[in-house]
């Protein structure tokens, strides 16, 4: 199954970049029948490594594919989390969505500009934000069961952990939005690094086609001459120059600016 999906990842330039169903008949009765057995925290690793193997997409489409549509986009951002060793979040998350109890599930007119930071920063990749969203109203189900506050009143502090959880904090950067790379980092440490990257911080991650050197790369970052928008994975930004993703040099695919504090 595993290898099907990097088939289907592969695969998708021949289909005009539409993502393909990952997962034949065998394999949709196999996950129906391991997902029947298993306990949320296996759900959760199995999750993790379909992610890990397929993205994030490709894993909600697989679970689309077996008939759980709405569970789907929540049970990608948990492999998501899984996969990065956020298991306490991932457990908040899909106890949230496993939940019956509609009373702790927030209503949109409650949080919806709390989360208007999340919603641009995930403007340009499509489902991935609307994905985000639903992630995050689990995880304040699963901070309500976890406080055991089943009183239906909102809670704005709760809706902030949810958020930080599944995304992290927003940091207003370059007249958009960006999340923090992981929990322990906040939108202040996030944006101290950005004003000090340098050279050292882009090693490894491969030339641009634009820049001839990575310390006049890592200028242009600094300086705010071009800027960041989400990945999909957390402390992973694309770099965008203008209206264009700044691409690798000698590849065919987009150049990766990865947190590395």
């Amino acid at each position: 199954m595993y290898q099907r999906g990097e088939i289907a990842r592969k695969s998708e330039s021949l289909s005009d970049g539409r993502m393909m169903n990952p997962l034949s008949r065998a394999d949709i009765a196999s996950l129906n029948g391991i997902l029947a057995q298993s306990t949320p925290e296996e759900v959760s690793d199995y999750a993790g490594r379909m992610v890990s193997n397929m993205g994030e997409d490709r894993t909600a489409l697989a679970f689309d594919q077996i008939g759980m549509t709405k569970a789907g986009a929540v049970l990608g951002v948990v492999g998501n989390l899984s996969m990065q060793g956020h298991d306490e979040a991932a457990g908040l998350v899909l106890s949230g969505f496993q939940s019956d109890d509609d009373t702790i599930i927030p209503k949109k007119a409650d949080y919806i500009e709390e989360i208007q930071g999340v919603k641009q920063a995930f403007a340009l990749l499509g489902g991935i934000a609307e994905n985000r969203e639903k992630a995050i109203k689990s995880a304040y189900a699963g901070i309500m069961i976890r406080d055991g506050d089943y009183s239906g009143v909102y809670d704005s502090d709760s809706m902030e952990e949810a958020i930080d959880i599944v995304v992290g904090e927003p940091l207003e950067y370059r007249g958009s939005f960006i999340m923090s790379p992981n929990f322990d980092t906040s939108a202040d440490d996030l944006e101290d690094w950005l004003d000090d990257l340098s050279a050292d911080d882009l090693h490894g991650l491969g030339s641009s086609k634009l820049y001839d050197h990575d310390r006049d790369l890592a200028d242009a970052i600094a300086d705010g001459d071009v800027t960041l928008t989400e990945t999909g994975v957390r402390g992973e930004y694309y770099v965008i120059n203008g209206f264009n993703f700044l691409q690798k040099k000698d590849e065919e695919q987009p150049f990766i600016l990865k947190y590395n504090r």
